[in-house]
């Protein structure tokens, strides 16, 4: 085999990390320098493929990536007991790449727990202490309710916009560093606090605290005022809800047990002629 051609086919046989692979072997065995060694070398994503059967190869040449020539260096390979098969531990300690054999999963996974940690960090003391004041301590006014309509309006942005948010006011307002765990998290937890409001039970801050509000008033009623059946004045005046002082309830002269809060009402005589 001669011709700069037929070397750059042959060169794309084998994975385009071969050189590092060699360049960290000789650093972990500087004693093997000059000795003679077999080593092992990933094959290229297209090799890999016609390895598995993925490439056809009755198909003309120019309709597949693997060229005849490689086809019939790598069947010689084959024969040999040169080609092997084995698992990819590579995708498991990399990062993203551009070729396949040599892509993993770790830079992601790396990511993505330090983003979360980042987000764990900044939605949940804040997302506490929002709710603890606006349940127990915040009056009903103008701030408030600006509050309210803020939070319903950002639980009804797009995520896209979040992001559009994140790149326009971090990065170049603030002039953050270019970094996805920290900015990823700043706009994740932004997310958190804005969704909170429909989605988690620690942040369901406006409605809990409206209702909060609405109990507050009830419980502030006078007492002649409250519902007779909740009182024990109520259950001693009637303690049998299933009779009236005209007789049985039929079908006629029952009234709604239940309005339309869920709250138990005193049955009312009703007199039939």
């Amino acid at each position: 085999m001669s011709g700069r051609r037929n070397t750059r086919e042959l060169t794309k046989i084998i994975s385009s990390g071969a050189d590092l692979t060699l360049r960290n072997h000789v650093i972990e065995n500087p004693d093997q320098v000059g000795t003679e060694q077999t080593l092992w070398f990933k094959t290229s994503a297209d090799i890999d493929q016609l390895n598995k059967g993925n490439t056809p190869r009755d198909v003309p040449e120019a309709d597949r990536r693997v060229s005849d020539k490689q086809i019939a260096w790598f069947d010689s390979l084959n024969a040999a007991g040169d080609i092997r098969s084995s698992f990819n531990t590579t995708f498991f300690t990399a990062g993203a790449s551009s070729e396949p054999e040599q892509a993993g999963i770790w830079g992601a996974v790396v990511g993505t727990a330090l983003t979360l940690v980042v987000t764990l960090i900044l939605s949940f003391p804040i997302g506490v202490m929002s709710a603890v004041y606006l349940e127990e301590f915040a009056p009903k006014n103008r701030w408030t309710d600006l509050i309210e309509v803020n939070i319903n309006n950002l639980a009804a942005v797009p995520s896209i916009v979040f992001g559009l948010l994140g790149l326009a006011v971090f990065l170049n307002f603030f002039g953050l560093p270019r970094s996805a765990p920290l900015v990823g998290g700043l706009v994740l937890a932004l997310m958190t606090i804005a969704n909170g409001d429909h989605r988690s039970a620690g942040g369901h801050v406006i409605g809990a605290a409206v209702h909060s509000r609405g109990r507050s008033r009830r419980r502030a009623l006078p007492a002649a005022d409250r519902h007779p059946s909740r009182s024990p004045a109520g259950h001693a005046r009637y303690p049998d809800r299933h009779h009236h002082r005209d007789g049985p309830c039929t079908g006629r002269n029952r009234a709604p047990a239940h309005d339309r809060h869920g709250g138990l009402h005193r049955r009312h005589p009703t007199r039939v002629h």
